[in-house]
């Protein structure tokens, strides 16, 4: 332990942060009450098994924006239909598929409520009071980012909810549901091709630990955001809440260099079919001059009395702020007496305009007053998320979370880990579009993955860059026959890539294919119909994602229901010998 002479430091050093290549008493305890239920659900299934035999399967949802929430929300509503569900030891979500989990697990009996956590995508937008509360509170933590702007647009927009529950809460309930992983990647790590299969530093949270993957290095999840120094806790803060951690899992905008990249890829960007949703995605960061625009409105029409608020809110408020904005502008930046005479004018202007003398205070400078404290208030808050905005948008910074290795000097910790007190966490989908890290080798031991594919990239790109990882890191994988990927472009609805000995076996299934597809140009329409990089899908859209999701567990029940059968037979011949 480098830098360390005092027996304090060992010690504080035991409690913080958890070195292990095997999963901690938290996991361990939930996975085993939980074995003991998929045990009785695979009995139900008529499938041969004893408790030690029981399969250790994982579910994995790829990144894929509001496509990947949608499907892999309707593949687990049809899983959960075929009592395939309740036989899932683990799920694992990127990017979009987090979003999911985070809105499924809101519920801890979600699967007797997915309909109505399925209908809240279809009710009415988040109120704007709380986007700018959560921001507001945001800005007063000095690892505020584009995340948090990303992170609760997005939820807001697309989940239409604001979690603000911590992932840890989860770790005290009972194993009703399959053991939830997170996945993001380390920044620092993300220069190197995707295609190369560099180790990139995954970083996973669960609802126990925290920590990076390949490094073996953890911290308790509620530990997670407080600040460490060479080991040691220094001061605990509160955790993200699940809305941050959303915006991190899926913040695919977040490594400038991968943009530039994919861009230039398009040799004809303009024409792409994808050209119009990028630069609707673009404008999502726009919407935030909308937003404060918005909020700027909502204070004017509530700093006044009712009576006359009727008649506020018939004023073009365009109008006005194109005539008073430049006095307001004035007092937030220099408070000054000068200033305030002005925004104050600005104000009087608006009463004298709409006058309603039978609901006035008993003196006209009383409520000036009044509306002044009031609106100070307020715009301060619109003025600390703008000053903040534009720092993190001239530096492009996603993801800030303080970092654990600070100052931790151990022979295998990376020099951009521990050098620096602020790691930046983003979307591992930009670089592996399927959470397979975490479930290979014996840590978790996992016997069947059945990974669902949502990505907009081609189909097995994601199981050749796992495999790729797996030999880099002597994991067990199953073999990929090359001829599979010359039906990259048209793929079947379902692969099963069979693990021998202590490799899992991988069932591969591609959101659009051959049985919601009549050729591969279709598939193309469909990925371009919903597309990664466009504004929240419309109802019929959603619904219409949600049904083609379902259909394809719905095909293949008869395949999954083999695979679990053949992995509890594999299970038990393995431990009997």
């Amino acid at each position: 332990l480098a830098n360390s002479n005092s027996g304090t430091f060992l010690h504080c050093f035991q409690i913080s942060i958890h070195y292990s290549t095997s999963i901690c008493d938290g996991e361990q305890k939930y996975i085993s009450s939980r074995k003991k239920m998929i045990l009785k659900t695979i009995q139900e299934l008529g499938i041969d098994c004893i408790e030690d035999s029981v399969p250790h399967v994982a579910l994995l949802g790829s990144g894929g924006g509001e496509r990947a929430t949608v499907a892999m929300l309707g593949s687990t509503d049809q899983l959960v239909k075929e009592r395939l569900f309740d036989t899932l030891l683990y799920t694992g979500g990127v990017s979009g598929s987090t979003w999911a989990m985070a809105s499924l697990y809101s519920d801890p009996h979600f699967e007797v409520h997915m309909n109505q956590i399925i209908s809240k995508m279809l009710g009415p937008d988040i109120p704007l009071s709380q986007i700018l509360a959560w921001l507001d509170d945001r800005t007063d933590d000095d690892t505020f980012s584009l995340t948090d702007i990303w992170a609760v647009l997005t939820t807001a927009e697309i989940m239409k909810q604001l979690e603000l529950r911590k992932l840890s809460e989860e770790a005290e309930r009972n194993a009703t549901n399959p053991y939830p992983i997170y996945t993001a990647v380390a920044r620092e790590f993300t220069s190197e091709d995707p295609s190369s299969g560099t180790v990139r530093h995954w970083f996973e949270v669960s609802p126990h630990e925290s920590g990076y993957t390949e490094l073996d290095l953890f911290v308790d999840t509620p530990q997670l955001g407080s600040k460490f120094a060479a080991g040691c806790l220094q001061e605990k803060l509160p955790e993200m809440d699940m809305v941050k951690l959303q915006g991190i899992c899926g913040s695919a905008l977040a490594d400038l260099m991968t943009i530039i990249r994919s861009l230039l890829n398009f040799l004809g960007i303009l024409t792409h079919p994808q050209c119009p949703q990028l630069i609707q995605l673009f404008l999502r960061f726009h919407n935030m001059t909308t937003v404060v625009l918005r909020c700027v409105y909502e204070v004017f029409k509530y700093i006044i009395k009712p009576a006359v608020k009727k008649k506020v809110c018939r004023l073009s408020i365009t109008e006005w702020v194109k005539t008073h904005y430049i006095f307001v502008k004035e007092a937030i930046v220099i408070p000054s007496p000068t200033s305030r005479e002005k925004a104050s004018h600005a104000l009087d202007h608006l009463l004298d305009k709409y006058p309603d003398t039978s609901s006035m205070p008993t003196t006209h400078t009383t409520l000036l007053e009044v509306s002044w404290n009031m609106t100070t208030v307020v715009l301060r808050c619109v003025y600390e998320l703008l000053k903040h905005l534009v720092k993190a948008l001239l530096k492009w910074e996603w993801g800030n979370t303080r970092n654990f290795l600070y100052n931790y000097q151990d022979f295998q910790t990376p020099p951009q880990l521990h050098s620096k007190d602020i790691v930046y966490l983003i979307d591992a989908g930009l670089w592996m579009n399927l959470p397979f890290p975490p479930f290979l080798g014996h840590k978790r031991a996992v016997d069947l993955i059945i990974a669902l594919d949502f990505s907009a990239g081609k189909a097995f790109e994601t199981l050749t860059l796992a495999k790729k990882y797996a030999q880099d890191r002597a994991n067990a994988f199953p073999q990929i026959d090359d001829k599979v990927l010359e039906e990259r472009d048209w793929p079947r609805d379902c692969y099963v890539f069979e693990g021998k000995a202590k490799e899992p076996t991988i069932v591969y299934m591609p959101l659009f294919n051959r049985a919601n597809c009549k050729d591969e140009k279709e598939v193309q329409k469909m990925m371009d119909k919903f597309g990664t990089f466009q504004l929240p899908y419309s109802n019929d859209k959603l619904k219409k994602l949600l049904n083609i999701a379902r259909d394809n567990i719905k095909r293949n029940k008869s395949i999954l229901h083999r695979e679990i059968k053949k992995a509890a037979s594999r299970k038990r011949q393995l431990s009997s010998e």
